[in-house]
């Protein structure tokens, strides 16, 4: 089984997608219904609610939070792209190739 884990890893590498917002917030639950309608495994979900935080969840989600509408930050290897806070947007980023 680890033998498979890894030739998944290298077949697709894992997407590193900060959520930034408050939960329950229909902007927030949109982006977070986005990240896990995506067939796609191979992904690390961190959330970023507020500045104080920030340390304990490591530098993925350093500047990532205090925006006043939701927004989803899609990184691989810790190379993020654009920020998104449409829920669609989101999709085809995280199923593209």
């Amino acid at each position: 089984p680890r033998l498979l884990c890894a030739l998944d890893f290298r077949s697709d590498p894992p997407r590193e997608i900060v959520l930034s917002g408050v939960p329950g917030r229909e902007d927030f639950e949109g982006l977070r219904r986005a990240v896990f309608a995506s067939p796609r495994g191979n992904r690390v979900v961190a959330h970023a609610d507020s500045a104080a935080a920030i340390p304990a969840l490591a530098a993925l989600a350093e500047g990532r939070a205090g925006a006043s509408s939701a927004t989803a930050y899609v990184c691989t290897g810790f190379a993020c792209q654009a920020p998104l806070s449409d829920p669609e947007a989101l999709r085809t980023a995280l199923d593209g190739r």
